[in-house]
């Protein structure tokens, strides 16, 4: 009871130091670790789990000195954060491919997060038990669920935890700066480099010179007492990288695709989406039920919801504005939500989201602040307010660690979180997509071709499903659906390489070869240098019974892609059929070198060498 008392901070005193009860972080780490545990029974799910971790090659291998080479050069997933990189090739070392150990590193930093920020809320405002209920409830909160129980969101709880340990030492650093205690710049310089490790972890991190700015008013206290030039100088440094690391991710996800460009989405539209999902995020964390992977981007908003959104912003905003000086907190609190939301709040569109559950770690903190700081400052003359405000906490976090743990249980598998995604999102193609994917894994192609189906006719205008879908219908030998599918998709994205190919590749099996040469060729316009498509051009070239031209693509094939039996083999037939025999047991021979077993090319051998001359084998 004395815990359920003390919860909403009625206690105005400040607390003499953060060591007078070390329980309490303790407390919390272990509440948020018990919380979390079942994402231990939970393996890896097909979306970005394969790249990140199940199938990279290089987090198989652990850490090597060539897989940390790679951590810092590569920008696989869209993304450049080499720190994150390193820790998941750590989980490779230690836990091979057991997903329990990479959950459990994400589950353990999760909880560090949580106690590290209490004992630094704590420490900045010495308000322990208002200090307590914002790390708790933003510890268990189920919109914690995607960043924790989804292994590749790991740069969500590695980069806040350098995001807590920056800010712990900037605020050391403005007290001894208060204090002119002379290793204050020590504390300036550590804050630097925790900024630029969880840079390394994730760009999200690029708003928190801002919120420092932000904790400089309140609650260090620093405005007014410190000239408005040297708090803005102090900045410059850590504006500097994040301008860096900023221009770096742009250009990195530009370069991969994930940018949308201007004229797919325009300005009003991303500002429309902006504006009501700011409104769906605090509606998310107010009452956090139907939460899921995705929320796919409507393309147009109502204009009711969009106006209306927009006043209830602006109503909050100014109320913020207007008791910035009697209620420092809800400003700060306010504030630090809106700015940390700027970089995915969808100004610049990158993927195919509105919202997303794991971009409100950072954000949902201020959030908390604001809420919990406020209602302890409007409910300070209430007689009972100590046991009504502790129970009010209680209550929350009791509320909030059933429903997380039921979210837990959706991330168990690809199956169960694309099939709940669509419970929640019924017309959503790209969760009908994924799960589509997965039916198509496990054999059950049925399933999956009325799953894509559904995704086509939800959004007919992606060109990857219906790949996809065309894919299964070759599987089934549907030659004319196939190809429906493939004409339609290359209309959809005439430069998509896989498209262009497997259009040329349905082409030749319906024996329709002129036009699979004229594909091909189109194909290695997009991709000049692809051994495949100049295996298959060969191979039509040869069928055509066009041999010079068949073996000079198939060569081509053999140069590009040299460790392929398949493409000796295939040359060799088509030297045989030029009649350069001893050209053609030359690249049957080296066929062999590479797979031995290969009874086909072993039979092509002896009968190239049965049709040499007597005088000349």
């Amino acid at each position: 009871m004395f815990l359920a008392a003390k919860l909403m901070g009625v206690d105005r005193r400040k607390t003499k130091s953060p060591e007078q009860k070390p329980w309490l972080p303790v407390l919390l780490f272990c509440l948020v670790t018990g919380t979390f545990l079942s994402c231990l029974q939970n393996g890896f799910v097909n979306l970005d789990d394969p790249s990140y971790a199940w199938q990279n090659p290089h987090v198989q291998n652990g850490l090597t000195w060539e897989s940390l080479k790679w951590a810092w050069s590569n920008t696989e997933s869209s993304n450049w954060h080499p720190l994150t990189w390193m820790s998941h090739l750590l989980d490779g070392q230690l836990y091979g491919l057991n997903p329990k150990g990479h959950h459990a590193t994400s589950v353990l930093f999760h909880s560090a997060n949580t106690a590290l920020l209490f004992l630094l809320l704590q420490r900045m405002t010495g308000a322990r038990w208002r200090s307590f209920l914002v790390a708790a409830l933003f510890g268990v909160h189920p919109l914690r669920v995607e960043s924790v129980a989804w292994v590749s969101e790991r740069k969500d709880v590695l980069s806040t935890f350098f995001w807590i340990l920056t800010v712990w030492a900037y605020a050391r650093y403005a007290a001894h700066l208060k204090s002119k205690i002379s290793n204050f710049k020590w504390f300036y310089g550590l804050s630097l480099l925790f900024f630029v490790l969880g840079l390394l972890s994730k760009s999200m991190l690029v708003t928190l010179p801002f919120v420092l700015l932000l904790l400089d008013y309140w609650p260090l206290g620093r405005w007014g007492l410190t000239p408005a030039r040297r708090l803005l100088l102090e900045k410059i440094p850590f504006l500097m990288l994040a301008a860096a690391d900023s221009a770096v991710t742009f250009v990195v996800q530009k370069k991969s695709g994930s940018v949308t460009p201007a004229d797919a989405m325009p300005v009003p539209l991303r500002l429309a989406n902006a504006v009501v999902s700011y409104m769906r995020y605090l509606g998310k964390t107010a009452w956090p039920v139907d939460l899921a992977a995705m929320y796919p981007h409507p393309g147009h908003w109502p204009t009711l919801t969009v106006v209306g959104s927009a006043s209830l912003l602006a109503i909050i905003t100014a109320l913020a504005l207007w008791r910035w000086r009697t209620m420092p907190y809800l400003a700060v609190g306010w504030f630090w939500f809106l700015g940390t939301l700027v970089p995915v709040i969808g100004l610049v569109q990158i993927g195919r989201q509105a919202l997303a559950d794991r971009y409100s770690y950072i954000p949902s903190i201020g959030l908390f602040m604001a809420v919990i700081w406020t209602a302890a400052k409007l409910t300070e003359r209430w007689r009972n307010q100590a046991a009504f405000a502790g129970t009010a906490g209680v209550a929350a976090i009791a509320i909030c660690i059933p429903l997380t743990a039921r979210q837990i249980g959706f991330w168990k598998d690809s199956k169960t979180l694309f099939g709940h995604a669509l419970d929640v999102n019924q017309r959503d193609w790209i969760d009908t997509a994924y799960l589509a994917t997965e039916f198509e894994r496990d054999g059950q192609l049925d399933e999956a071709i009325n799953l894509y189906q559904q995704s086509i006719q939800i959004n007919p205008y992606h060109g990857e499903v219906r790949y996809k879908l065309a894919g299964i219908m070759l599987q089934r030998r549907r030659f004319e659906e196939a190809l429906e599918q493939f004409q339609k998709g290359v209309a959809l994205e005439p430069n998509d390489f896989a498209l262009n190919q497997g259009l040329g590749a349905v082409l030749q099996d319906m024996g329709r070869l002129d036009e699979a040469i004229v594909q091909f060729n189109q194909v290695l316009r997009l991709k000049p240098n692809d051994a495949d498509t100049y295996s298959n051009l060969g191979n039509c070239y040869g069928l055509k019974g066009r041999t010079e031209d068949a073996i000079r693509c198939l060569a081509q094939a053999v140069k590009l892609k040299p460790q392929s039996a398949q493409n000796h083999r295939e040359l060799g037939v088509g030297l045989e059929r030029g009649g350069r025999l001893d050209e053609a047991i030359q690249q049957f021979q080296a066929a062999l070198q590479l797979d031995p077993s290969d009874v086909l090319t072993q039979r092509c051998l002896e009968e190239a060498k049965a049709a040499k001359p007597a005088s000349t084998r």
